[in-house]
């Protein structure tokens, strides 16, 4: 299967501190289908893509939203 272009998803958290997409927009930056709720939280590619950004993902409503980690002390 050919890897996921997450490039323009990038270029808009980026610029943003929070941000949300929703399934119609997933669909349309990645052409693919948003993944079920528990393996798009912790084993899909947009949370592993996510994790290499400092970044969590929660679904509300198949609806994604990025949020910076907590650095742990």
């Amino acid at each position: 299967m050919l890897r996921i272009d997450f490039s323009k998803i990038e270029e808009m958290i980026k610029s943003s501190i929070e941000f949300s997409l929703s399934e119609k927009q997933y669909e349309n930056l990645t052409g693919r289908k948003m993944p079920k709720n528990n393996y798009l939280i912790k084993q899909s590619a947009i949370a592993q893509f996510a994790d290499g950004l400092g970044l969590s993902i929660k679904v509300h409503e198949k609806t994604i939203t990025f949020e910076r980690k907590e650095k742990l002390k």
